[in-house]
């Protein structure tokens, strides 16, 4: 019974002490809206999704338009399209990032859509959070060298939604 008083009283505020006073030249940080996990109500009117996000998707089994690929990270939500990872405030709209791959894409088919598209994914990396996309592209042959298929990852700050790095990885010929 003493060891639970114990750890109890170690996570407990004095009850006597008292808030210190703002120091001069600061300022507050603005209110942010309560959040509710899981989530209370929705809202019957949100914010529209950026176009290419939502005309160019689909299931490569079924043939049929697929649900948006969108990774949500705090107010920022992150999204995969044939040729460029978009990050866009959730609660505004406003485009934040367009992340396009150096090489020329691949992923487009003749119809406009692009098959197989996954989320991106928000990875650990050194202690710093990064949302990262693949994308399949072509590297283009110079004098005798043909054009290589090829995959580019690119990784953005999932803080800051901008590039942090990109990196081509050849793969195997008739890939």
């Amino acid at each position: 019974m003493a060891v639970l008083l114990v750890v109890a009283a170690c996570g407990t505020q004095d009850p006597t002490a008292t808030p210190s006073a703002p120091v001069a030249g600061t300022t507050s940080t603005p209110a942010q809206r309560p959040v509710f996990d899981p989530a209370r109500t929705f809202s019957s009117e949100g914010v529209r999704l950026p176009p290419a996000v939502t005309s160019d998707v689909r299931d490569s089994t079924s043939k049929t338009v697929a649900a948006p690929h969108v990774l949500l990270r705090g107010r920022t939500a992150w999204a995969a399209t044939s040729d460029a990872l978009l990050a866009f405030d959730a609660e505004s709209g406003e485009t934040r990032a367009e992340i396009r791959p150096e090489r020329a894409s691949t992923e487009v088919v003749s119809d406009g859509t692009r098959t197989d598209l996954e989320p991106p994914r928000v990875v650990a990396v050194s202690g710093r959070a990064l949302v990262v996309q693949t994308f399949a592209v072509t590297v283009e042959g110079r004098g005798t060298t043909a054009a290589r298929a090829a995959i580019e990852v690119v990784a953005a700050d999932a803080d800051a939604a901008g590039l942090a790095w990109r990196q081509v990885v050849d793969v195997p010929a008739g890939f």
